[in-house]
């Protein structure tokens, strides 16, 4: 809605001004549907986040838009992007019409749960089952915290309150379903450049939850997949394994997404600081979206970090 108004406050100021739209609090008051809800974040805690459900009087703002904006598509004016294939791949379409994939012709990518992560998804039931009880009050704490510890879990079983450290990278990565796959489609990937002679593409590791783990995925990349550290590329040092998190700052961030985009860092492990606003998809084919949103556009704003014009590669 920002981008929206901004645009016509520049191209249809006039317009906005005879229809009594004098700054951005009365346009989003107008027609946009925003609603307060309880989140909770990375720590457990328990937030108040402003979330945008959708719009109102869209055919007036359709008519402001559609009278000052000529809108293409990136394809009606020629923009060519990569094609783009989701794993699991269940389903193709053909002549504009879906057809299932027969079991031998589908890629499935559905993990099975560790005993551990079973027996604590277990126990964080049981707790959501207690918050939610008949007859009493819903206990809303209770039943976002598990909620989000089921989340935890799901990424990987380290993460849950109560679980012993991992002894090593080998340890965390081993007994995290989720990020194993992970590994092992980032070693294919290296594998098949190398197989042929030729530079490994660029991959993209997205979590928006276990920064501190975050590390052990780094150091098994690179002690177990084969990548290198200690890369020279002209003033600084990279290694080929990078990390992007909200600790990073803007020096760090702009020689890595710069060395990522000349192929000289290979994969870069972030949070939200890389699924929006950085372009990285120069010589980008893999992203692995290992937290994906509940918010549509969210997972879009990651997907345009490397589905976009400029890709190297035909398909990601």
């Amino acid at each position: 809605p920002i981008e929206i108004f901004s645009m016509l406050s520049m191209v249809a100021y006039n317009s906005l001004q005879s229809a009594g739209i004098l700054n951005i609090e009365t346009f989003f008051n107008l027609f946009v549907r925003e609603k307060s809800e309880q989140v909770v974040d990375y720590a457990e805690r328990i937030t108040i986040k402003d979330v945008i459900r959708g719009y109102e009087n869209r055919i007036v703002l359709q008519r402001h838009i559609h009278n000052h904006i000529l809108f293409r598509t990136g394809q009606e004016v020629g923009i060519r992007r990569p094609c783009k294939i989701v794993i699991p791949l269940v389903s193709v379409v053909e002549n504009n019409v879906a057809r299932r994939l027969k079991s031998d012709e589908s890629i499935l990518s559905y993990l099975t749960m560790t005993a551990v992560q079973r027996k604590q998804q277990q126990n964080i039931v049981a707790r959501m089952q207690i918050a939610t009880e008949k007859g009493a009050r819903t206990d809303k704490g209770m039943l976002f915290r598990a909620l989000n510890q089921s989340l935890d879990n799901a990424l990987s079983p380290f993460l849950v309150k109560g679980h012993p450290e991992p002894k090593d990278a080998v340890d965390f990565v081993i007994n995290s379903p989720k990020v194993h796959y992970t590994m092992l489609c980032i070693a294919s990937v290296k594998k098949w450049h190398e197989d042929r002679g030729e530079k490994v593409s660029g991959q993209l590791i997205y979590l928006n939850r276990g920064n501190d783990f975050f590390p052990h995925i780094k150091d098994y990349l690179h002690d177990q997949v084969g990548f290198k550290r200690g890369v020279k590329w002209g003033k600084v040092t990279v290694d080929e394994v990078e990390i992007l998190d909200g600790g990073a700052n803007q020096t760090k961030k702009n020689n890595v997404i710069d060395a990522f985009n000349a192929n000289v860092v290979k994969v870069i492990i972030g949070s939200q600081t890389i699924r929006e606003g950085v372009d990285l998809q120069k010589r980008t084919t893999v992203g692995y979206n290992l937290y994906p949103s509940w918010n549509p556009t969210d997972i879009q704003q990651w997907d345009g970090r490397f589905e976009r014009f400029g890709n190297h590669f035909g398909y990601v």
